[in-house]
């Protein structure tokens, strides 16, 4: 079955991520055009001035800000399809979702099941990829841990671990204290923990002392 030409906007902020994207892309569709962008600002800009079918998101380091601003380029354009990269960091579907992105895939997503939702993209399907469908059923039947914790959630986890406070993270890592906030809060779902005391005993750290001079 052929499919019809498509305008489709790489936001990637990897020149190698993007030849792959373009790669598959053209594949499957033979007769497709690219613009690309590193940006979800000038992303939003780019499809007000163009008409876009499809338009795929592949950022390291996805965060709840930048799900709200997919959430309004999906709100301003609502026919444009959206995919999104969820790399490793599964606890993120449920934002995606209700920002109503059109696909979700990871970073083990094979070239077959890319060329799949490729041709089914004009029937207006999900594109959920299969390790990701898997991660949505362990979630519900409990069966399986959440997936271990990302390299700057491993980084976070043991300043937190260490006693520093949250500014003092956000400082470190070059972030909004609000956003330490939401990683400890994947941490704690990831590790199955409540507590910080818990935390420190996962990662093997000594409970702060009152000499230490350290925030519990």
């Amino acid at each position: 079955m052929s499919i019809p030409p498509m305008k489709v906007l790489l936001i990637a902020d990897s020149p190698l991520i993007n030849a792959g994207l373009r790669s598959v892309i053209r594949d499957t569709i033979h007769t497709t055009y690219f613009s690309e962008t590193a940006s979800l600002i000038e992303a939003s800009e780019l499809c007000h001035r163009e008409t876009f079918q499809l338009a795929i998101v592949d950022i390291r380091n996805l965060s709840i800000p930048d799900i709200s601003m997919i959430a309004s380029l999906k709100e301003a354009v609502p026919e444009l399809t959206i995919w999104v990269n969820l790399r490793t960091d599964f606890t993120l579907l449920r934002s995606l979702l209700k920002a109503r992105v059109h696909g979700v895939f990871s970073s083990k997503s094979s070239t077959s099941e890319f060329e799949r939702a490729l041709r089914k993209i004009n029937a207006g399907t999900t594109f959920v990829s299969d390790e990701i469908q898997e991660q949505m059923v362990s979630a519900v039947i409990g069966n399986i841990p959440w997936p271990a914790l990302t390299e700057r959630q491993e980084h976070v986890a043991d300043l937190l671990a260490a006693g520093m406070s949250r500014h003092g993270i956000a400082e470190q890592i070059g972030v909004k204290p609000s956003t330490v906030s939401h990683y400890r809060k994947i941490i704690f779902k990831k590790l199955g923990i409540a507590s910080m005391k818990e935390l420190r005993q996962k990662r093997g750290a000594i409970e702060p002392t009152a000499k230490s001079g350290l925030p519990g």
